[in-house]
């Protein structure tokens, strides 16, 4: 079965027709990426119209390693206004880099990238960006670039187009919901919001079933909780004021995930929960141990952090985000 394209709505507020609006957003969800999920997964990204459609590289090569990289960008850009390069540089004794290549933007192209270096914790897999983006060309001239981006400007003599599937209109969001039981208290502030999220994802975040960021809403007695993986159409934090307004208003919100604690040098990873009750929003951090054993579940090490956070208005989650979008989860499960 070929690897299928997957596609997105683009930010409404996105122009995609801004060479230069489209880049400073892919930057965006590219460092996110980094941040959350360690790096980069390498891929090519087709913006066409308010759309974006994703073609994972790692499946492509599984299901048809005699792909021509320029011939499959010169396919996909037959329908588009700009086609990216997305993957990870790593070379001995530097850091590793997030690549950004804007690979064509039809009618006439101008290549471009850019790249951000970051450091992996080695036990966590997280990493930290340690500085900003670096635009490393931007010309006209194929020969000028360097050899490792030469393959995807131009195709070989009798190179041909990977083989892929039309775009499958999934997003990488699956949800639980359930209501709290009688004898459950309704969270009244952040911090018993904060001990409803753990109850809730704890154990298979800590366990690796779960990868990504969790996003528990509740309102009244009824909670969901959302997981949300790569490529969202959107910031974290307008996935999370999506999610909150999503149907009937939340009145609490939390995020839960693994990520790595600046606050010590080196960073060390840990497990953050952000919440949300009214303008209250609270944060709280665990440290990580890691098991001797091959598989085992990590564990918490010490007790919590807690941090009180400025009081939530313009920057609110519980308003709606800025650029509207409907989340519909890839899978829902009652508990």
């Amino acid at each position: 079965m070929p690897t299928r394209l997957v596609r997105r709505c683009l930010p409404e507020s996105l122009d995609f027709r801004d060479r230069e609006h489209v880049r400073d957003w892919l930057m965006s969800v590219v460092r996110d990426e980094v941040i959350y999920t360690g790096a980069p997964a390498p891929r090519l990204v087709r913006i066409t119209g308010r759309y974006f459609d994703v073609l994972d590289l790692e499946s492509l090569s599984r299901d048809d390693p005699g792909f021509d990289p320029g011939a499959t960008v010169a396919l996909l850009a037959r329908e588009a206004s700009h086609v990216f390069v997305i993957a990870t540089l790593a070379a001995p004794e530097r850091p590793s880099r997030a690549l950004l290549f804007h690979a064509a933007s039809p009618p006439k192209t101008l290549w471009w990238a850019a790249t951000l270096p970051f450091t992996r914790h080695p036990r966590s897999g997280l990493s930290l960006p340690d500085e900003s983006w670096t635009t490393t060309l931007e010309t006209e001239d194929l020969e000028s670039l360097p050899e490792l981006l030469k393959p995807w400007c131009a195709r070989s003599p009798r190179g041909r187009a990977g083989r892929f599937g039309p775009p499958d209109p999934l997003s990488e969001v699956w949800a639980a919901f359930g209501s709290l039981p009688d004898s459950a208290r309704i969270p009244t502030d952040a911090r018993t919001l904060i001990h409803l999220a753990a109850a809730l994802t704890l154990e298979d975040l800590l366990s690796g079933r779960v990868h990504g960021s969790v996003i528990v809403r509740v309102s009244g007695r009824d909670w969901e909780s959302w997981i949300v993986g790569d490529d969202l159409p959107l910031s974290l934090d307008d996935a999370i004021r999506a999610i909150a307004s999503n149907g009937t208003p939340a009145e609490s919100v939390a995020l839960i995930h693994l990520a790595l604690f600046d606050d010590e040098y080196p960073p060390r990873p840990g497990l953050q929960c952000v919440a949300q009750h009214g303008e209250e929003r609270l944060e709280s951090w665990s440290l990580l141990s890691f098991p001797s054993e091959p598989g085992a579940p990590l564990t918490l090490a010490g007790s919590e952090r807690w941090r009180l956070l400025p009081r939530a208005r313009h920057d609110s989650w519980l308003r709606p985000p800025d650029d509207p979008v409907s989340l519909v989860p890839l899978d829902a499960v009652e508990a």
